[in-house]
């Protein structure tokens, strides 16, 4: 079932810009960098909560330019290191990573809303997240080790942020985006984690709007 949800998603993605193109302008490259919650929180221990988050993306307007889309690629990594660090009683330890593909759709009121100046956003969109747990060691409280788990879950995005044009072909953008899960359930190391992520980020604009 991962595989062909896998394998579904991966081809939506590629297809996308062919589609995109057809009626909506490719005209930037943008990159973000921020945080996002990881999934050292299932544990509860004193390592930081949140990762440095880079994302890489290309987007555009769609038929209207009150609305915006994005493809996106972004990677994170809880920064764990040895099993010390994260030494859990009667509990097995992991480092945690991850990588992230998606795309989204912002809407933007002052494009459209009679009076409405806020350069403000509402987003939304679909990520694909290939998270990788790295067991460290440890034993829970029947003696069992742990081994290493791959998992791949499919998420949804909501949230909102705000967009300052710098200049003609260069924008300043940040935002906040939530994510929870779609269509099937999430596991237990993912009961505090990977849930939000806060981020700024720069649009390099191909040509002038």
């Amino acid at each position: 079932m991962k595989f062909y949800s896998s394998l579904f998603l991966y081809v939506i993605l590629m297809l996308m810009p062919v589609k995109l193109q057809s009626q909506s302008l490719l005209n930037r490259f943008s990159i973000d960098y921020g945080r996002i919650r990881n999934l050292q929180t299932y544990f509860e221990n004193e390592k930081d909560k949140y990762s440095y988050y880079p994302e890489f993306k290309i987007g555009g307007n769609m038929k209207y330019k009150f609305l915006e889309w994005e493809l996106y690629y972004g990677f994170w990594d809880d920064g764990v290191e040895d099993f010390e660090s994260v030494r859990v009683t009667d509990g097995q330890s992991y480092e945690y990573s991850g990588d992230i593909i998606g795309v989204r759709f912002s809407l933007m009121p002052e494009e459209f809303a009679k009076g409405w100046t806020l350069p403000v956003r509402l987003i939304t969109g679909l990520s694909y997240h290939f998270n990788s747990l790295d067991y460290l060691g440890g034993s829970d409280l029947s003696g069992k080790n742990g081994h290493d788990v791959h998992e791949n879950l499919l998420m949804f995005e909501f949230g909102g942020g705000f967009h300052y044009q710098l200049v003609k072909l260069f924008r300043l953008r940040g935002g906040a985006i939530y994510l929870f899960n779609l269509y099937n359930s999430r596991p237990n190391y993912m009961d505090y984690g990977e849930d939000f992520t806060y981020k700024l980020g720069v649009d390099f604009y191909f040509k002038e709007l």
